[in-house]
């Protein structure tokens, strides 16, 4: 009965977690139709995403029960999803593609592997991880010639290593939300997370004095922005943190390398981006989802041996 109830919640939670991961889809092609800069967007995403939380009475109660040091990790780890959120937009505008953004958090799984030996979670790297480290660095040199003739030259290689630069960010805030949740419930998680993100983007604006300009959104861009803040961000966020329960980080990262396939496709539609993309944008972009398969099917994580 405990193992069918077992097995019965980390299947709900791999629900969970694919579901997060649909609507994640939709976020790199909100974030090109949002006309507002990179900074401003995130700035207004997790000002939003953390209002809507604050309002549940229960998370108000909860933090009052959190020891500052849980407090302050979790407002850390906010500075980490926000520099995520902005090396992944500016890397939207940069290259003025979703796809190729998209095809840089293919490497993700690669970050979780290193990430998860470095800090001790696995005692040694596996072949199948040898494997997924070599086609993620050679689906990414594909991807980095996959622009057609009207190549935008640097813009286009610093595209591609500020989408390099948020799936390393978002590994590193995945695996720490995954030690996280044995000491607070993942809502009051999500709410500080997203609060230490709205005061980190707000205080660069302050700094480089652009906190005017931020009131300057057109009513289109506002509808957008609401969207990218519920559906997008508090919706799958709370849901990705609540799977990680049940799930493992790598297992979560192998889910999110889907969120790709789901924004190619909406990309293609929306945008007719594959005119822009040869044909090694796509040979790049098939290896990295290939890393997600492997992943899925070879034992990547093996147990620490006993001593």
């Amino acid at each position: 009965m405990t193992k069918s109830v077992l097995e019965e919640s980390t299947f709900c939670s791999n629900l969970k977690m694919h579901f997060a991961v649909f609507l994640w889809g939709f976020t790199a092609i909100l974030g090109k139709l949002i006309s507002i800069s990179a900074l401003h967007l995130v700035f207004w995403r997790m000002t939003i995403a953390a209002s809507l939380y604050l309002m549940i009475p229960s998370v108000w109660k909860r933090l009052k029960l959190i020891p500052g040091t849980i407090i302050l990790k979790a407002l850390g780890i906010g500075l980490v999803i926000s520099l995520h959120w902005l090396s992944f937009y500016y890397s939207i505008q940069v290259g003025q593609s979703a796809s190729l953004t998209l095809s840089c958090l293919g490497t993700g799984v690669l970050f979780v592997i290193w990430l998860d030996r470095l800090m001790g979670v696995t005692s040694r790297i596996s072949r199948v991880a040898w494997l997924v480290t070599f086609f993620s660095i050679l689906g990414m040199y594909f991807v980095s010639q996959g622009r057609n003739e009207i190549s935008l030259g640097k813009s286009y290689q610093w595209a591609i290593l500020l989408g390099i630069m948020a799936s390393g960010l978002a590994a590193i805030f995945s695996v720490l939300n995954k030690q996280m949740l044995s000491q607070i419930d993942p809502l009051t998680l999500s709410a500080l997370e997203m609060a230490s993100g709205s005061m980190f983007s707000g205080l660069i604006l302050v700094v480089i004095g652009d906190l005017k300009e931020v009131l300057q959104v057109s009513h289109m861009d506002w509808l957008w922005i609401i969207i990218l803040s519920l559906f997008c961000t508090n919706v799958p966020f709370l849901l990705s943190i609540q799977a990680l329960r049940k799930i493992s980080t790598l297992n979560a990262t192998v889910a999110v390398n889907l969120e790709p396939i789901y924004g190619y496709v909406l990309a293609a539609y929306f945008f007719d981006e594959f005119r822009d993309l040869n044909h090694y944008f796509y040979l790049g972009a098939f290896i990295l989802i290939l890393t997600v398969f492997l992943m899925a099917f070879g034992e990547v994580r093996p147990k620490k041996q006993k001593v």
